[in-house]
């Protein structure tokens, strides 16, 4: 801008929440605070103006990371199991389900409330035979909003209900339950489901032990946490994505004399993601399945697609408020992913 650049282009935010939401929510020191955004926003576009105060300027706001296809292509029931898988898991789970279902049988004894007793009937764990793609079986996970089950364990122990080897061997299982299609699996996760931990193939990751449990796992660890998104971090992203947005709209539209524009990243890729976005007649879609998926293998980055996608949303808003006459991208001339998808 010194340099007598009279426009620019800025986009701030969309990693100040997604190291957090790919991570699982599990690192908080890369969730940026409100203030803090706000802050290095002012700074960084007031450093531009202060430059060249008649300088012009485009604003990208920042899209829901919760919807890009790093979080919405594996499903939240991936796992096909055979019959014998099956009747071996369920027998294994026996021991388990029962506790369950005693503590809800006797929950004035134990204490227990009617709403917690709703939550232990909903981590009861079961798994079915894989006959088509209907009954493919959910992750066995951690979620770190349950009801911690071992002060219930230490009572039927003192009760001689189980054994010192039963409860300790129920250790990894203190707040678990199967995914709901609510949870957001990560892309990554894909290559974790169903390994074997600790090469014991009695230990298979997410199905028979908590995903990303292994035997050094501190008891009742959240240890599924870096794996995916449970509705009470999808929640707390959002609202952050929201709080961020409102304050580039506000500083946008605030601005002495009107310099800027806002490009509307966000309603963008909610367009994409419910279908409605288009470019002679082909659509764009949130995926990254050829030929119309416009994000790259990752699941994050957009690919040629979907880049030339966001530069027409530059060129449009830019011709729009200034009466320019930059031409659009051909998206249609841009390559996407090949096939095979790995």
């Amino acid at each position: 801008m010194a340099s007598g650049g009279t426009f620019f282009l800025y986009s701030l935010g969309s990693n100040d929440v997604l190291g957090y939401a790919t991570g699982g929510a599990s690192n908080p020191a890369l969730f940026t605070s409100e203030a803090a955004f706000s802050g290095a926003l002012t700074a960084g576009v007031g450093a531009l103006l202060k430059a060249n105060p008649n300088a012009k300027g485009a604003i990208a706001n920042i899209p829901d990371v919760t919807e890009l296809p790093f979080f919405n292509t594996v499903p939240f029931a991936p796992i096909p199991l055979s019959a014998a898988q099956v009747s071996a898991l369920n027998a294994n789970f026996t021991g388990y389900n029962g506790i369950l279902a005693a503590l809800i049988a006797n929950r004035v004894a134990f204490g227990i409330s009617e709403a917690l007793a709703a939550e232990l009937a909903g981590r009861t764990i079961t798994y079915q035979t894989t006959t088509n793609s209907a009954t493919t079986n959910k992750i066995l996970i951690t979620d770190e909003t349950l009801t911690d089950i071992e002060p219930y364990l230490n009572i039927l122990l003192s009760l001689n209900q189980i054994t010192a080897g039963q409860k300790a061997a129920l250790q990894p299982y203190r707040r678990v339950r199967q995914t709901r299609s609510t949870d957001l699996i990560n892309l990554t996760t894909s290559s974790v489901i169903g390994t074997v931990v600790a090469s014991n193939p009695n230990f298979l990751n997410g199905i028979s032990v908590p995903l990303g449990w292994t035997p050094a796992s501190t008891a009742g660890a959240d240890v599924s946490d870096p794996f995916l998104l449970i509705p009470s971090e999808t929640t707390e992203i959002k609202n952050r994505i929201t709080a961020f947005n409102n304050t580039i709209s506000y500083f946008v539209s605030s601005t002495f004399g009107d310099p800027m524009v806002l490009i509307d990243v966000f309603g963008a890729l909610k367009a994409v993601k419910a279908g409605t976005a288009s470019y002679k007649g082909s659509t764009l879609s949130a995926s990254i399945a050829p030929p119309f998926g416009v994000f790259s293998l990752d699941g994050v980055h957009p690919n040629a697609r979907g880049n030339g996608y966001i530069a027409n949303l530059y060129i449009n808003a830019i011709n729009s408020r200034w009466k320019s006459e930059i031409p659009l991208v051909d998206i249609n001339s841009l390559p996407g992913n090949e096939l095979p998808i790995p």
